[in-house]
């Protein structure tokens, strides 16, 4: 999902940063925020935010960590 986008998806870094997923996966663009959120709303889609914080734990280990014993 877009909103108020600033550059185009056939952008050449745009294009090499998804490697090639611009091309093949489903894209909404919206001209505001207000109109994404309308949509959603509108079509019963629930939307789920993640936020991470430096000094929050882990919950999933990174390949290569210890085995740490629960």
């Amino acid at each position: 999902m877009l909103t108020n986008r600033r550059t185009s998806l056939t952008h050449p870094e745009v294009f090499r940063a998804s490697q090639g997923m611009v091309l093949t996966m489903p894209v909404l663009d919206f001209e505001r925020t207000e109109d994404a959120i309308s949509w959603f709303q509108s079509n019963n889609v629930n939307v789920y935010l993640v936020g991470l914080l430096a000094n929050a734990p882990r919950l999933c280990r990174r390949p290569g960590d210890a085995r740490r014993s629960t």
